[in-house]
């Protein structure tokens, strides 16, 4: 049984759709769920049903709207839902931190209240994306709008650890994102960062374009949260589109057929392999603690995934997994060669002084 927090205030359709997806959870899991939100509107919603038991609610109305700043609201705002979540983390209270809220402000807290791992200074959001061949994550989705090139290093790094740990590839194949397969393709920034990837791991095989992305060529796909934000909404509209349009083709063509039901419902299960709702959310790489961000127009079924995600993460040990194998192979070492100098210097003191790793966060 684990104990898992949901920033219950976040989200386009919180706090509705937070409250639908934490009772689905206590249904089909045996998780333990904190509501971290506004007590009045939660204990109304949730009523006093049989799943109440396995649902605590932290009170705490204030929150960080989709349109503010999060980075800035939560150094202004003495506590809003998703920092106290991440302090409930912090003290071991729970093992994970859900969240569907401002992802800006999900990430500034995480890194504030949970810290990096060694070497890391900028977390990334990791994104599974649908193909008919092995796993391939997206890095990063929206954690870094304008990274450094030894940002887009470290989110490298982060994603191939993560996917060896999580889905069992033991060399996974590492690419950039680009506007061709040439090495001299792309800005000033892709350049660089090609350079520093060819530097420090082994598993990076080049420049990958847009049409490389879903033909099994590379595992992990590496770029700037801009582009990996637009990249991945654009791929679940896209998917959406072409659903509603199978519908409307497969309505026509099949009327009066006495077998419908049956193809629409294997064309159902076909859509819902690409449907982000069955996602549920991406896991934040980097940060000591397992946190899930998810989508902010999560519906109660998108949330009930993302805690189902968190729990998978939790039980499995995956963000300890990380840390040791990134100590293992020695990373702290590979980044040395990379990192400007005022940065790992600053990350040494932390690796120095052990306020990182070692201060023994449940992973």
């Amino acid at each position: 049984m684990r104990r898992i927090a949901l920033d219950a205030m976040g989200g386009d359709f919180a706090p509705l759709a937070a409250v639908e997806g934490a009772l689905t959870a206590t249904e089909e899991t045996r998780d333990e769920l904190v509501l971290v939100g506004d007590s009045g509107f939660l204990n109304h919603l949730i009523g006093s049903g049989k799943s109440r038991s396995a649902i605590q609610i932290v009170d705490c109305p204030e929150y960080i709207r989709m349109d503010e700043p999060g980075s800035r609201v939560i150094r202004k705002k003495k506590e809003v839902s998703v920092t106290r979540a991440m302090k409930l983390l912090e003290k071991g209270e729970v093992e994970a931190v859900v969240t569907a809220g401002n992802s800006a402000g999900a990430v500034a807290s995480a890194v504030h209240f949970l810290g990096c791992f060694p070497g890391i200074d900028r977390p990334v959001l990791a994104c599974l994306l649908p193909t008919s061949h092995e796993p391939l994550l997206l890095v990063d989705t929206g954690a870094n709008l304008e990274p450094q090139p030894h940002h887009l290093v470290q989110g490298a790094l982060l994603g191939e650890v993560y996917i060896k740990e999580a889905f069992g590839i033991s060399s996974p194949s590492v690419g950039l994102l680009n506007i061709g397969t040439e090495r001299n393709k792309g800005t000033r920034f892709l350049r660089k960062t090609y350079k520093l990837l060819k530097k420090v791991t082994k598993s990076f095989v080049g420049n990958v374009e847009g049409g490389d992305l879903f033909n099994g060529k590379v595992h992990v796909v590496v770029c700037d949260g801009f582009v990996g934000n637009v990249l991945l909404k654009s791929c679940e509209a896209w998917g959406e589109s072409v659903w509603r349009i199978w519908q409307d083709k497969l309505e026509q063509v099949l009327r009066g057929f006495t077998q419908k039901d049956i193809v629409m419902k294997a064309l159902k299960e076909a859509y819902g392999v690409i449907d982000y709702r069955q996602t549920g959310g991406a896991p934040l790489l980097g940060v000591n603690g397992t946190v899930v961000i998810a989508h902010g127009k999560s519906s109660g079924q998108a949330i009930y995934n993302a805690i189902r995600l968190a729990d998978d993460l939790v039980s499995r040990r995956i963000v300890s997994k990380m840390r040791e194998r990134l100590e293992q192979d020695d990373v702290i070492e590979n980044l040395e060669k990379v990192l400007p100098g005022a940065v790992f210097r600053k990350l040494g003191k932390k690796i120095k002084s052990g306020v990182d790793i070692r201060r023994g966060k449940q992973g």
